[in-house]
């Protein structure tokens, strides 16, 4: 809807019906002076994705989520990626049971200095895999996007590229994408990070062949908390060494 209006440093839409808004995709993503946006108590229950709602909204100072109703939502992907100056993104009411993705949800968000998820159902995220480029470009590129375990059967390869045929009969290089991958990464000033165990299968998320950079950025120092789980060690063994780590 604003998506690269560079030039719009306020957007007032308290009066808005989101009521039957399917998605709130990258909405103000690009918005790059935008400083203010006043959503009122919007209805967003029918919404299925926030991906990159906020995305590269370098300049916003505030914004309230809190009450955002995100019950039918598959997807937090780069919800907030590059919100430099956002000093407080206060998530811990979204309702994340359908979510299947939260890749680089805070990435970049460097003035932030906590981020509570301790209440949120992470068992539905998933291994995921991105189209980068057709092997046979002369053939026809095969189509961008993101495609899930099912495709897996057609794979050819190893490690984290593989191959699939397109419709065209083209190959396509796959890259891994994990949808927990970067979630926090280039947040500077976070301190302070609580978060759920209920992984559906985190070895599986934090694969050995991939660079797993969730936390690449934080600062030296910080305190995790999360509810204990057994499936939750392999995630806090990618923390910085001198983080504190906390069961609640």
């Amino acid at each position: 809807m604003f998506n690269n209006c560079k030039n719009i440093y306020e957007i007032d839409l308290s009066n808005f019906d989101c009521s039957q808004v399917t998605s709130c995709e990258s909405m103000f993503d690009g918005c790059v002076s935008l400083e203010k946006i006043n959503l009122g108590k919007s209805d967003f229950s029918f919404c299925k994705s926030f991906k990159s709602m906020f995305n590269n909204c370098e300049n916003l100072e505030n914004i309230d989520v809190s009450f955002f109703n995100t019950k039918n939502s598959t997807s937090f992907e780069k919800m907030f990626c590059g919100c430099k100056k956002l000093a407080k993104i206060d998530v811990s009411k979204f309702d994340s049971s359908k979510c299947n993705s939260i890749f680089s949800m805070f990435r970049y968000c460097e003035k932030i200095s906590e981020i509570d998820m301790i209440n949120w159902d992470m068992s539905h995220l998933e291994k995921r895999y991105n189209f980068l480029s057709s092997i046979y470009p002369g053939l026809g590129l095969a189509r961008a996007g993101i495609v899930g375990e099912g495709i897996l059967g057609a794979v050819m390869g190893v490690g984290i590229l593989g191959a699939v045929m397109g419709s065209s009969g083209t190959y396509a290089l796959l890259n891994k994408v994990n949808s927990i991958n970067y979630l926090f990464d280039g947040c500077k000033n976070l301190k302070t990070i609580k978060m759920s165990s209920n992984f559906g299968d985190i070895d599986e998320l934090l694969n050995e062949n991939e660079k797993n950079e969730v936390f690449t950025g934080l600062p030296k120092n910080g305190n995790f908390y999360w509810k204990d789980g057994i499936n939750c060690d392999k995630l806090l063994s990618h923390l910085p060494v001198g983080w504190n780590r906390y069961t609640i």
